[in-house]
């Protein structure tokens, strides 16, 4: 019987151990729960934060888009401009030709009492001075003299004249 009750004392010492060793694993589970609560909790919150990062992905996206869109705008419109001031360019150039021109030819012109604009020597004139209408040479000047354009010379009318309106 001793060895019965030894192995019975064995036995509750056993059981007893047992019994702690189940509360401590209770525990543990219990803690492994609510740490897997916090993990799920976790997730929702990365899941949720994931979802705001990919909305404002797709609307930086839809910016840059506007943005893309835009720079095309400005630069067809810079193109634009450029083209015009060519072509600015161009009719300045052309206006100041066309100035220069219109300047060498009134020096031929006699432009007032005791006023003249001469040519200049240095340049060939650009425009030679117009004839008169009925074809006929006009007068070269004198020698030193301005240089000026006769008043053309005009037929006589006659009667049947103003009927032919096709001749001058």
């Amino acid at each position: 019987m001793k060895r019965s009750q030894q192995r019975l004392g064995e036995l509750g010492g056993l059981i007893d151990r047992n019994g702690e060793v189940v509360k401590e694993g209770s525990t543990l589970v219990e803690s492994v729960g609510l740490a897997m609560q916090d993990i799920v909790d976790n997730i929702g919150r990365v899941s949720a934060l994931m979802d705001e990062v990919s909305h404002a992905s797709e609307e930086q996206t839809l910016a840059i888009d506007q943005v893309s869109v835009a720079l095309g705008q400005m630069d067809e419109v810079t193109q634009q401009n450029a083209a015009l001031v060519e072509q600015i360019a161009t009719a300045s150039a052309s206006l100041k030709d066309q100035a220069r021109d219109l300047a060498t030819s009134v020096r031929f012109f006699k432009v007032g009492k005791g006023a003249s604009l001469s040519p200049d020597a240095s340049q060939p004139p650009l425009v030679s001075a117009p004839r008169a209408l009925d074809h006929t040479p006009a007068e070269q000047p004198e020698a030193g003299s301005p240089h000026r354009l006769d008043a053309p010379k005009r037929k006589p009318k006659s009667a049947g004249d103003e009927d032919n309106w096709e001749s001058f």
